[in-house]
């Protein structure tokens, strides 16, 4: 019970610490190219999700799976998240130019990543043989909760993922709301709400995984449950997590949201399956956490470099250039707004 509490009350202070990074879109510029805030968070919340379920996985297994991740899974996640967001959100363009949209747009399909990189995961296990166990949605559940957490912070500094006007005074919703002025951030260009208090809907899905963390720790703490029942719970209760927020944001039209809302149900049946497999007799005992893990030198390599590459990833995906930056001028939306209408529909 404790651990639960310790987890939450560090998680609102980070929460609370990071809501006013949405006034620092950029860290500044590198040979004219933009340095995003986004990139160094985004690419914190895939290692904090990566050391999550390394201390999560086996040791026997534990050098195998950090090697299928960073050089396998993590690139199969990083390029369909680029191709299923530009076929789903950005056909037209996508079409026209798709090697140029993977390489260089800076669109994301969360759930176009974890559509690869389970993809790539289930090949490595059918046809490699992979050691598989229900441990593996223990750690799978635990590292997606923890990652989303950090990642959509950079989505908050970002200005993407943006939510509807706050029209309201309750307290609540004063917590929840965010003011984005920079030009270049996606709530000013694409949704003109530059000026406008707008619900944090990055901080809100947040808030909601570190809720769910903590349910799981508490379940953990009143009872020895098997691998795969917390990871079981965590997959059929964060679809409703996600859900919520999709009631808050307004980035997302069409198609794109179409295929969030059939991915959910994908994680809710997977752990639907792993919950109830968690009770067979014997059931297997659960993996427990091993963070002493990530000092071991190779892993510690592993993560250092692997954040770096993601990193470089994201901020080479980036659209902008220093040109760009034109305080003052409204065509710069224009401009990005037109491009964008062929494309997206407003709700």
């Amino acid at each position: 019970m404790a651990i639960a509490l310790v987890t939450f009350v560090a998680g609102i202070v980070l929460i609370a610490a990071a809501k006013p990074i949405s006034g620092l879109y950029l860290l500044g510029f590198w040979g004219g190219r933009p340095v995003p805030t986004y990139a160094i968070l985004q690419a914190g919340g895939h290692i904090v999700g990566l050391a999550i379920f390394v201390a999560l996985t086996p040791q026997d297994y534990r050098d195998l799976y950090l090697r299928l991740i960073c050089l396998v899974l993590f690139p199969a996640a990083a390029i369909s998240a680029r191709v299923i967001c530009g076929m789903t959100d950005y056909w037209p363009r996508f079409r026209q130019a798709p090697i140029g949209f993977i390489l260089h747009a800076d669109r994301y399909s969360a759930f176009g990543g974890l559509t690869g990189a389970l993809a790539a995961y289930a090949i490595a296990v059918a046809v490699f043989h992979v050691p598989f166990g229900a441990w593996v949605i223990d750690a799978f559940c635990f590292g997606l909760l923890g990652a989303e957490i950090v990642s959509r912070l950079g989505c908050h500094a970002n200005g993407c993922c943006y939510g509807k006007p706050v029209l309201t005074e309750a307290r609540i919703a004063r917590w929840f709301s965010v003011v984005y002025r920079d030009e270049l951030q996606k709530a000013v260009w694409h949704g003109g709400l530059g000026g406008r208090s707008i619900y944090a809907a990055p901080l809100c899905i947040g808030v909601l995984n570190l809720i769910l963390i903590c349910l799981l720790l508490v379940i953990a703490s009143l009872c020895k449950p098997p691998a795969g029942l917390l990871g079981g719970i965590g997959l059929m209760l964060y679809p409703y997590c996600r859900l919520v927020n999709d009631f808050l944001r307004v980035d997302r039209n069409g198609m794109g949201k179409t295929f969030t809302y059939l991915f959910l149900p994908v994680l809710f049946a997977c752990g639907f399956i792993a919950f109830a497999t968690s009770f067979q007799s014997p059931a297997p005992p659960r993996t427990l956490p091993d963070f002493a893990a990530l000092g071991d030198p190779k892993v510690y390599v592993f993560l250092v470099v692997e954040y770096i590459l993601l990193v470089a990833a994201y901020g080479w995906g980036v659209e902008f250039k220093q040109s760009d930056r034109v305080a003052g001028r409204p065509e710069l939306g224009d401009a990005l707004v037109a491009a964008e209408a062929p494309l997206v529909q407003p709700d």
